[in-house]
């Protein structure tokens, strides 16, 4: 059913709470809470204190990781919906087993087709006058870039790729296709020529390629298919965290693991947010410690998810004496014999001009408005 591994989740305050072990479970529409549910009897007889699920939120339809989230007002009607997911909550809590569920509080999917993401849809439909617009961390006084191009666009439209439908949309509304694409037409534009058109949209479409030169959204690394979201904002806040905040003041859900607090704007205030809403709910964060590094006094929050924990148990593990083999090889297949701190920072200069020079081009540009 799924890979299993024990927590190290590093205790700070209220140590009742905390699990004493926890079996990941990587939910999937095949293996769902009905079968989570089935193995509750398996997982006591581990020992185990809580499942440690990945995120149970509405996903893109036949995602296998769950963390491509589309609609936060719902539990994965794939994995069995909100009954479900009671259910196998109930079944593993008769056997003492509790909860822990994965939280995506930075991204929502950039789906196929668009309109599977209803705030996205709103925000490409209507630009920054929609509801969504406060939703995402795009620059507005820019067209929303929508990377999704096999080529570039001139060579889509003389090919044909790219069509008007009058009433193809979700709501009968006119509609761009591109492919398996489908994006909405913004209001009062559905007369102009195709190119006109496209030219008078709240979006810009773009060979996939082009976000790697400019882009106008923050988005999770480099991963154009998942758009930041500003949690930061108290509105967006309460909209994306109701469902899962209501599940934890049931009692339904136990605990919180919270994926890349590092790629929020502020992870102390939505740490705190969170405490506050959740009344102070059993919360480990993904934050990956360096060194002697803590973490910061002011994050509301548990501990890490413990691979800082894991880094120097799995350190027990390794014989000193394999080092000069691996060097050997490294440097056999690489070139690079000047030792791990030269490489690691020309790693690290390698993704800022490569994969992710779109983002630094931006705080570049963010900078230099402060200057001004």
């Amino acid at each position: 059913m799924a890979v299993a591994w024990w927590s190290c989740a590093v205790r700070r305050e209220l140590p009742g709470r905390a699990p004493t072990g926890t079996y990941r479970v990587q939910l999937t529409p095949e293996h769902g809470f009905a079968r989570l549910g089935d193995q509750a009897e398996h997982l006591s007889r581990l020992g185990v204190s809580h499942a440690y699920l990945s995120p149970v939120l509405q996903s893109a339809p036949g995602s296998l990781h769950g963390y491509d989230v589309v609609d936060h007002d719902h539990i994965d009607v794939e994995l069995g919906g909100e009954d479900g997911l009671r259910a196998a909550a109930a079944a593993l809590a008769a056997r003492g087993v509790r909860l822990l569920v994965d939280l995506v509080p930075n991204h929502m999917a950039l789906t196929t087709p668009e309109h599977l993401n209803a705030a996205l849809w709103g925000a490409l439909r209507d630009g920054p006058d929609s509801a969504y617009a406060r939703w995402f961390d795009v620059d507005w006084d820019r067209r929303l870039l929508m990377p999704v191009l096999g080529r570039r666009i001139d060579e889509c439209l003389d090919a044909g790729e790219i069509t008007l439908d009058l009433a193809g949309g979700p709501d009968g509304r006119p509609v761009v296709r591109y492919l398996d694409h489908v994006l909405p037409v913004r209001a009062g534009t559905q007369d102009l020529g195709l190119e006109d058109l496209l030219s008078a949209q709240y979006y810009r479409l773009a060979y996939w390629r082009v976000a790697d030169e400019e882009l106008n959204y923050r988005r999770f690394f480099d991963v154009d298919t998942l758009l930041a979201i500003k949690v930061e904002d108290p509105e967006v806040f309460r909209a994306t965290h109701q469902v899962p905040v209501r599940l934890v003041q049931e009692g339904v859900i136990s605990g919180l693991r919270i994926d890349h607090p590092d790629g929020l704007a502020d992870p102390a205030g939505y740490l705190q947010a969170l405490a506050l809403a959740t009344g102070g709910a059993y919360v480990v964060v993904e934050k990956i410690l360096l060194g002697d590094e803590q973490l910061p006094d002011d994050w509301a929050c548990d501990g890490t998810t413990g691979y800082d924990a894991l880094r120097r148990i799995g350190a027990l593990f390794v014989d000193p004496a394999g080092e000069p083999v691996l060097r050997g090889a490294f440097a056999e297949f690489t070139g690079v014999t000047d030792g791990w701190e030269a490489t690691a920072e020309r790693g690290r200069r390698d993704v800022l001009r490569g994969q992710i020079v779109a983002e630094v081009d931006r705080l570049s540009a963010v900078a230099g408005d402060i200057c001004d």
